[in-house]
Protein backbone atom coordinates (compact mmCIF):
# COMPACT_ATOMS: atom_id res chain seq x y z
CA UNK A 1 0.00 0.00 0.00
CA UNK A 2 1.40 3.35 -1.00
CA UNK A 3 1.43 5.98 1.71
CA UNK A 4 2.51 8.90 -0.39
CA UNK A 5 4.30 10.18 -3.45
CA UNK A 6 6.52 13.25 -3.54
CA UNK A 7 8.88 15.02 -5.88
CA UNK A 8 12.40 14.66 -4.52
CA UNK A 9 14.00 17.17 -6.87
CA UNK A 10 17.20 16.06 -8.60
CA UNK A 11 18.75 13.76 -5.99
CA UNK A 12 21.51 12.27 -8.15
CA UNK A 13 22.45 15.47 -10.00
CA UNK A 14 21.70 14.16 -13.51
CA UNK A 15 19.32 16.99 -14.42
CA UNK A 16 16.16 14.85 -14.20
CA UNK A 17 13.52 14.99 -11.47
CA UNK A 18 13.38 12.03 -9.08
CA UNK A 19 10.46 10.88 -6.89
CA UNK A 20 10.00 9.32 -3.44
CA UNK A 21 7.30 6.74 -2.75
CA UNK A 22 6.34 5.93 0.83
CA UNK A 23 4.99 2.57 1.95
CA UNK A 24 3.53 3.16 5.40
CA UNK A 25 2.99 -0.44 6.54
CA UNK A 26 6.06 -2.12 5.04
CA UNK A 27 8.16 -4.45 7.21
CA UNK A 28 11.66 -3.21 6.32
CA UNK A 29 13.75 -5.36 8.65
CA UNK A 30 11.58 -8.42 9.07
CA UNK A 31 13.54 -11.67 9.35
CA UNK A 32 11.50 -14.40 7.58
CA UNK A 33 13.26 -17.14 9.58
CA UNK A 34 12.79 -15.84 13.13
CA UNK A 35 9.90 -13.44 12.57
CA UNK A 36 11.81 -10.77 14.48
CA UNK A 37 12.40 -7.23 13.35
CA UNK A 38 10.35 -4.16 12.62
CA UNK A 39 6.65 -4.66 11.96
CA UNK A 40 4.75 -1.97 10.04
CA UNK A 41 7.77 0.33 10.28
CA UNK A 42 7.36 1.73 6.78
CA UNK A 43 9.81 2.23 3.93
CA UNK A 44 10.67 4.88 1.38
CA UNK A 45 11.69 4.13 -2.20
CA UNK A 46 13.65 6.55 -4.37
CA UNK A 47 12.90 6.31 -8.10
CA UNK A 48 15.41 8.02 -10.37
CA UNK A 49 14.09 9.98 -13.35
CA UNK A 50 15.02 8.81 -16.83
CA UNK A 51 15.09 10.03 -20.39
CA UNK A 52 12.36 8.69 -22.67
CA UNK A 53 13.40 8.34 -26.31
CA UNK A 54 10.64 8.81 -28.85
Amino acid sequence: RSGGLASAGDVDGDGRADILIGSILADPRRDPTTGGGTTNGGEAYLVYGSVTKQ
